[in-house]
């Protein structure tokens, strides 16, 4: 599990994490999770298997620098600068 701290931003009704110039949209049923929470810092988790390296321009994506790539075997291990 990847773990980040983000900022729980609310704008127009909608709630947004931020991750430095990053920004995430949250569907419904995760805003209403989150909202209990408040505005301010939160920690996200991100399962390994559900990123993906590509380019783009999809909504909900973070944009970052792969600085480093190691091989785990059958698996790899990729570094990314936010």
């Amino acid at each position: 599990m990847n773990l980040l701290n983000v900022s729980v931003l609310e704008e127009g009704g909608e709630l947004r994490l931020r991750l430095g110039e990053n920004e995430l949209s949250l569907p419904p049923e995760q805003a209403r999770s989150v909202r209990s929470l408040g505005t301010g810092t939160v920690l996200l988790g991100i399962r390994p298997e559900d990123v993906r390296i590509g380019s783009g321009t999809s909504v909900n994506r973070l944009a970052g620098t792969v600085s480093a790539v190691e091989s785990m075997g059958r698996e790899e291990l990729v570094h990314v600068l936010a």
